[in-house]
């Protein structure tokens, strides 16, 4: 039992607490079962009167017990209730006082709506601060969070009316420049915002030269979507980093159109051609290293671009409609290679694999799934399909009919990329779910990171309490790991462990032990299988 922060009073689990009552419960009524009948027998001779006082005293019995059930239930929806309040609230970053994760969705979506209406261009900067880990083991956690507190002091300092101010990440800040803001314009804030941040700064008696790199992405040309927008800002900063340079935006045009062009082309025939292949990502149980699952990954080897990447190729594919095709064949290799796989702890490994939109809608589709899982001769229970919470949110009704005719069918359902979209907590709590996965933006960084650690918690206990597993992906770090056990999120995937790798080295790592070496805490990177084999 764990300690509260008042002397003297100890906190007891859920699990305790619910045994308990249970217990309690049992005893109380079995006494009240066995003595009042036992009273009533002595008591009353009369056979029918006996019967009506019976029947009078389950009824009271049936009374008592729906009122603490009801009790019960009205406790947990409070309880639930606070847990929902509490990431609410997480929507403002507690060490700057800048907008948050959730309201900067909120802010974004807001913008795109507005630039969408108004039919003029916006603008979303994203900016990086190099080595803030450094600052942090060089002076101290306290120096790099004042030394951030500066960093958005600076930016609210910014003679400009037009800018939303956010900080969804532990060295990530974002700006939102309202519309109108072109191209042109948004480099020219871009640039002034860098120009301020680079001056020195005074942190503990320490000057500090730190360096930001910027990268830009303008709406509607660099995307249509709030997500799309943001992950073309983020590309932007990483080639900014891989070129070495401080400003970089998204190029949609010109290059990327032409290979754009090249990869339509090329798409039409590549399942023919046998083009397509299935990768596996290992699902880890984060309290042992046991490997409970594979994720499929569908991966297209270009006979001259080489290993083309899958945020591509994978909308091209639902744009032209080949991903029905495409999205049966790998249900249908991904089954067929986990019916194979060997059983290293005593029992089948699960398999998960992505569904998409056009697949979900499609009246057949259920059908289908039956007909391979039969096929393949692999268990029913252990096949989970993914879907992503955005595809989840557009037709709540229909996709969750259409999720419910999937668990009927004995198959698994999970809700992908959990964190991005906007599902609200009602809709959460009806989903037919038996996974929620917890997208890698709320995992970098715990527990460092205050503001993840109190989401992910959050997530996490609200997750148990509506009876859903969670998994988090993306993990990269031992102290990730760590944490994520500890708050009560057991399944996870991410680097630390494994990349997704071809079949056949997911069924070596299946078939020399199936368990990676946890590391112990202040470790990073991957690790090692319970064979000595990288898993590089």
């Amino acid at each position: 039992m764990e300690k509260t922060g008042q002397p003297g009073r100890k906190a007891y689990s859920p699990l305790a607490r619910a045994a308990a009552i249970a217990l309690l419960y049992f005893v109380v009524a079995g006494l009240w079962i066995a003595f009042s009948d036992m009273l009533l027998a002595r008591a009353v001779d009369d056979p029918e009167l006996l019967t009506r006082l019976q029947t009078l005293k389950g009824g009271f019995f049936v009374l008592v017990t729906a009122i603490l059930l009801f009790f019960l239930v009205l406790v947990s929806g409070r309880h639930l209730l606070k847990a929902h309040r509490e990431a609410m609230q997480a929507s403002r970053d507690a060490l700057t006082g800048l907008a948050g994760w959730y309201r900067l969705q909120d802010l974004l979506g807001r913008l795109v709506g507005q630039s969408r209406e108004q039919s003029t261009p916006m603008a979303v900067i994203v900016l990086d601060l190099d080595r803030l880990r450094r600052v942090n083991e060089a002076f101290g956690i306290s120096t790099g969070d004042a030394l951030l507190m500066q960093v958005a002091d600076r930016l609210r300092g910014l003679r400009r009316n037009n800018l939303v101010l956010a900080r969804p990440g532990s060295d990530h800040f974002v700006v939102l420049v309202a519309p109108p803001c072109d191209r042109d314009e948004a480099v020219k804030v871009a640039s002034e915002i860098l120009a301020l941040l680079e001056a020195p700064y005074q942190v503990a008696g320490e000057s500090l030269e730190v360096h930001f790199r910027a990268g830009i992405a303008v709406y509607p040309d660099d995307g249509r979507e709030e997500q799309e927008l943001l992950r073309a800002a983020e590309t932007a900063v990483f080639e900014a980093r891989r070129e070495g340079s401080s400003l970089a935006h998204y190029r949609q045009k010109g290059r990327e159109s032409r290979e754009r062009y090249i990869l339509e082309n090329s798409l039409r025939g590549a399942l023919a051609r046998g083009e397509f292949r299935v990768y596996f990502q290992p699902i880890v149980d984060l309290g042992d290293g046991r490997i409970l699952g594979g994720e499929a990954l569908l991966r297209w080897q270009h006979p001259e671009l080489g290993l083309v990447s899958p945020g591509h190729f994978i909308p091209l594919l639902e744009q032209s409609g080949q991903i029905l095709e495409v999205g049966q064949w790998v249900l249908e290799e991904a089954t067929m290679q986990a019916a194979g796989w060997p059983k290293p702890h005593g029992e089948s490994i699960g398999v998960s694999v992505n569904v998409s939109r056009l697949q979900l809608g499609d009246p057949s589709f259920v059908d289908h799934v039956r007909r391979v899982v039969s096929d393949s001769g692999l268990a029913v229970g252990r096949l989970v399909l993914e879907v992503t919470e955005s595809l989840a949110m557009r037709n709540p009704a229909e996709t969750m009919a259409r999720l419910q005719d999937i668990r009927s069918a004995g198959v698994g359902v999970a809700m992908d990329d959990f964190g991005t979209g906007y599902s609200s907590l009602a809709y959460l709590k009806r989903y037919p779910l038996d996974f929620i996965k917890i997208d890698r933006l709320f995992v970098q960084g715990i527990p460092a990171d205050r503001e993840n650690d109190l989401l992910m918690e959050t997530i996490v206990d609200m997750s148990r309490r509506l009876g859903r597993e969670t998994v988090a992906e993306g993990i990269e770090t031992a102290e990730e790991a760590r944490r994520l056990a500890e708050i009560g999120c057991m399944r996870g995937q991410g680097f630390l462990f494994s990349p997704a790798v071809p079949p056949e080295r997911f069924h070596e790592l299946l078939s020399t032990g199936g368990r990676f070496n946890l590391p112990s805490p202040g470790g990073s990177g991957q690790l090692s299988d319970v064979s000595g084999q990288s898993d590089g």
